[in-house]
């Protein structure tokens, strides 16, 4: 086989393998925040750069 074709062989491959992993994190972000239910972001960031600012813990 030419090296060529052995290279975009184990490129596809590789895609392959980073596709499957990119759907096992998604389903696995998907399971989280159902688990977590709704929440507010923004208030909750606001809370914490607020906290950080004032030098609290």
């Amino acid at each position: 086989m030419h090296m060529a074709a052995k290279r975009r062989l184990s490129r596809e491959r590789e895609e392959k393998r980073e596709q499957k992993r990119m759907q096992e994190v998604s389903a696995k972000l998907d399971a989280l925040a159902k688990r977590l239910g709704r929440w507010d972001a923004q208030a909750i960031i606001r809370k914490f750069r607020d906290t950080n600012l004032k030098g609290d813990s």
